[in-house]
């Protein structure tokens, strides 16, 4: 490819290319917007905690409230940002608890080690789900996701030895950290489960900002756009799949001792719906929006419990009132809302420092006018990842005309 721009102002460029000195604020360093991001999940986890410490039923909810932010978490990564409907989200979300609790009594493995088991097993289990569908469309993947969490729970139903059958699993042991118990619904147990929001929320955040993210983005809003810039879809998906299973069965391990009970029943339907109505009510795609969707779904449930003849009715208005009112959750409603404040309040305009030649009249006054300039590019060639026919074309462009 070659090409060649007719410039007149080539003398000015080493002069445009001088740093500018700006002061924002009168001189002051504003706090990065990046720090909030990292700072707030911690510190909100920290006055909560401190907050409920006094109250058992105030810190059961707040423990159960972090134990679904990580698994919403989990189906926002791969729904959310990558689009895919997966509906086999439940059932690794359990096969997770089942896993570190059977690895425990059966071959007393303490609990870190069996947590860490349980992520690989239901990370790795969920890349096999993908696998075979490299080749299917969103209908027909969350088809087979749907197919294969069924026959999934078949199997756990009849394995007894695994999952204690129709009766469940009990007595589940506690986990201890330096000789301290961490028992299920005590603060040792929400300090626990605080650490792992922190730290499901900093990963989060840091694949919200990444290339990743962009590529989860890039397969929901089109897989030949990946594949246009030598990326490969398959792979990307596979990716979705395995951190977002790695984040199931993270949530379903403290779940288990958490609540010290459980049974293959818990994972059933009904959590499904509860986990796409707390994805899409918070906001699908949104960094926070697992956060705001877990915090409506406890204010509903409080609400109709207070109504104890009317729940149904409560929970049903209640979703549908911020259905209507939030378009793209409350996540995207609080977007639009600080979008637009930050837009009408931008602060005071950046003050230029005295002897600029660069920002100064004079310079840019002394700018030559000369001919209008033009670009023209000759022999160009695309190719998107296949060889391209050698063919012989040119573009130009200059003042009020293109061709190509």
């Amino acid at each position: 490819m070659s090409s060649t721009v007719n410039e007149s102002e080539a003398d000015l460029a080493p002069r445009l290319r001088r740093p500018r000195t700006v002061k924002r604020g009168g001189g002051r360093a504003g706090i990065p917007r990046s720090w909030a991001h990292v700072v707030g999940p911690p510190l909100i986890l920290l006055v909560v905690g401190l907050a409920t410490s006094g109250n058992e039923y105030y810190l059961h909810l707040a423990t159960a409230a972090a134990i679904a932010y990580i698994l919403t978490a989990s189906f926002n990564l791969i729904y959310g940002y990558g689009g895919i409907f997966n509906l086999s989200i439940i059932i690794t979300y359990g096969l997770g608890a089942f896993t570190s609790v059977w690895l425990e009594v059966r071959f007393g493995m303490s609990f870190w080690l069996a947590t860490l088991v349980a992520i690989l097993v239901t990370a790795a289990l969920s890349v096999l789900i993908a696998l075979p569908s490299s080749t299917l469309n969103e209908l027909f993947l969350a088809i087979q996701t749907l197919a294969f969490a069924l026959a999934l729970a078949e199997v756990l139903s009849q394995w007894d030895e695994f999952t204690g059958g129709t009766v469940g699993i009990y007595l589940i042991p506690s986990p201890s950290f330096f000789g301290t118990d961490l028992i299920g619904g005590l603060p040792a147990f929400y300090w626990l489960t605080a650490v792992a929001v922190g730290l499901v929320a900093e990963l989060m955040r840091r694949i919200h900002r990444s290339g990743v993210g962009r590529r989860l983005v890039a397969l929901r809003e089109g897989p030949r756009v990946l594949a246009s810039v030598g990326v490969s879809p398959a792979s990307t998906r596979l990716l979705a799949f395995g951190l977002a299973g790695a984040m199931a069965g993270l949530a379903g391990v403290l779940f288990a001792h958490f609540q010290m009970v459980i049974e293959l029943e818990t994972f059933n339907f009904n959590r499904l719906a509860a986990l796409l109505l707390a994805t899409i009510l918070g906001g699908a795609g949104f960094l926070y929006g697992p956060l705001f969707g877990v915090l409506a779904l406890v204010v509903m449930d409080e609400l109709s419990l207070a109504t104890s003849q009317a729940q149904d009715l409560i929970y049903g208005i209640g979703v549908l009132v911020l259905v209507l009112a939030t378009r793209g959750g409350i996540a995207g409603a609080v977007d639009r809302v600080v979008r637009r404040l930050s837009g009408r309040h931008r602060g005071p305009e950046p003050e230029l420092s005295e002897g600029d030649p660069t920002t100064s009249i004079e310079a840019v006054a002394a700018v030559p006018t000369g001919p209008p300039r033009a670009l023209e590019v000759r022999d160009l060639r695309v190719a998107f990842g296949a060889p391209w026919p050698s063919t012989t074309s040119a573009w130009w462009c200059g003042p009020a005309r293109s061709s190509g």
